[in-house]
């Protein structure tokens, strides 16, 4: 990753920053960002969302075209439950 690059995770949606965090741009507003983290070697980050009651993993690759990839996860604990009963 380059020097200087800050992702930050809010309810308000992903940011970066690439100026040491002086300024931030959103880069996707799908909810309530929970996680971020940066995949080896900067290329990409991954991000958890929790939006329409459903948590999301979030693959987003840092370049001007990319699209972001929504990872399958296993039910939650609570919707296991709601579906047994």
């Amino acid at each position: 990753s380059e020097p200087g690059t800050v992702a930050a995770a809010s309810d308000a949606g992903l940011y970066l920053s690439r100026d040491r965090a002086a300024t931030f741009t959103r880069l996707a507003d799908p909810g309530f960002v929970l996680a971020v983290s940066f995949a080896s070697y900067g290329e990409s980050l991954w991000f958890s969302v929790y939006a329409a009651d459903k948590p999301s993993l979030i693959k987003l690759p840092l370049r001007e075209d990319a699209q972001p990839s929504d990872i399958p996860l296993p039910p939650a604990r609570l919707e296991r439950r709601l579906r047994a009963q």
